[in-house]
């Protein structure tokens, strides 16, 4: 069995993984994991937070930058901001520790 990936948290410090090639084309981030051969379009928001986590940071920190970026509800912000990274990590794209 698989050991299950823990879910990302607010106070979760999130990087990038190295490994993952990233493009930009027509206004959308393409991101390949060259590990596991598969290729990830991003666009809008999810484009946004993925060149947020450029450098390292805490979900709490990213999720407080895209409140302020959005004009939005936080804790609305924050629960699908969650739910977006925890969906990178078990894509394997980015680290959460």
């Amino acid at each position: 069995m698989p050991t299950p990936i823990p879910a990302v948290t607010p106070d979760s410090l999130l990087t990038r993984k190295p490994d993952i090639l990233s493009t930009e084309i027509d206004g959308e981030t393409v991101l390949m994991s060259v590990e596991r051969g598969s290729y990830y379009g991003l666009a809008t928001t999810a484009r946004d937070i993925w060149l947020r986590l450029e450098k390292p940071m805490r979900a709490s920190d990213l999720c407080r930058d895209l409140a302020g970026a959005y004009d939005g509800d936080l804790e609305q912000i924050t629960a699908e901001t969650l739910d977006f990274l925890n969906r990178l990590v078990n894509a394997g794209l980015i680290r959460a520790g």
